[in-house]
């Protein structure tokens, strides 16, 4: 596959090298979480970069309002962190603010209801403002991810036009796209990667003509279907070219809520396999 996308996995308790082993392949890419209050003292993100790997940084603000940011309560943690990412100059993607078209993280536009506690416009002038502050306070090595949901909760059928913060501050977009069978009685029915990605991805191509997009994260339970078959088939959908601008793909093999490590041999035969299609 010409230009295929960076693969990469979230390392909260994963060892990427390890791993790697495991799987007989390698990745492009790790995936880290941090509070942008600790941001700036966290070093987890120079060992991969040294690696030549990429960084996803998913930038969290613990319980924060959108209103919070919006009156400057992240002012001087935001800062701190572009001063240590200025200072180091390689290039990390930023994603603040993740699944924002949810209802369980304190930034979630549907938190207590559809705009009860934060709207899609503080949302946009939020993203805006912190783009902004870091660009101004020089760390222009930094590119920037607008990461939604797969979906909005009860499937609202919004377009994801509405949260759209504009094309100047946006450098990729991606979403979160989970199979979820058995998390709860609202997830039932296994599904494929592409039934979890496709239509989202359908969703973020029409936000721009030329904005990259990818996958913030995403893995699958085993309740209903194979996780080997799943994992081969998002590698083998993506290598036959249905998703022509997906330029990333992180995916969460964490235990947290559901067990979505690869636990069996044949997971991680069927990863690596799939991971070899893109990445020979």
């Amino acid at each position: 596959m010409s230009n295929p996308p960076r693969v990469g996995v979230t390392t909260d308790t994963v060892d990427i090298n390890d791993l790697e082993d495991e799987v007989n392949a390698k990745l492009q890419n790790v995936n880290i979480y941090q509070d942008v209050r600790k941001l700036a003292d966290a070093w987890e993100w120079i060992p991969p970069l040294d690696d030549h790997k990429g960084v996803s940084m998913v930038m969290e603000f613990q319980d924060a309002k959108l209103q919070d940011i919006l009156d400057g309560k992240f002012d001087s943690d935001m800062k701190n962190v572009a001063k240590v990412a200025k200072e180091d100059g390689r290039r990390v993607w930023m994603r603040p603010l993740h699944e924002f078209n949810s209802d369980w993280y304190s930034w979630g536009t549907y938190r207590d209801g559809f705009e009860k506690v934060n709207t899609r416009d503080q949302f946009k002038k939020a993203f805006r403002k912190i783009v902004t502050l870091f660009r101004q306070e020089g760390a222009t090595n930094l590119r920037w991810q607008l990461s939604y949901n797969n979906n909005s909760p009860k499937d609202d059928p919004r377009p994801f036009s509405e949260w759209w913060p504009g094309r100047d501050v946006v450098d990729m977009v991606t979403c979160s796209a989970y199979n979820r069978a058995g998390i709860d009685s609202y997830h039932k029915d296994f599904k494929s990667f592409d039934e979890v990605y496709g239509p989202a991805y359908d969703r973020m191509k029409k936000l721009d003509k030329t904005v990259k997009l990818g996958v913030g994260e995403t893995s699958t339970s085993g309740v209903g279907g194979s996780r080997s078959d799943w994992f081969y088939g998002a590698f083998k959908s993506i290598a036959d070219g249905h998703y022509p601008r997906m330029r990333l793909i992180n995916f969460f093999l964490e235990n947290k809520d559901m067990d979505w490590r690869l636990n069996t041999q044949s997971e991680k035969d069927a990863f690596g396999r799939g991971l070899r299609l893109l990445r020979p």
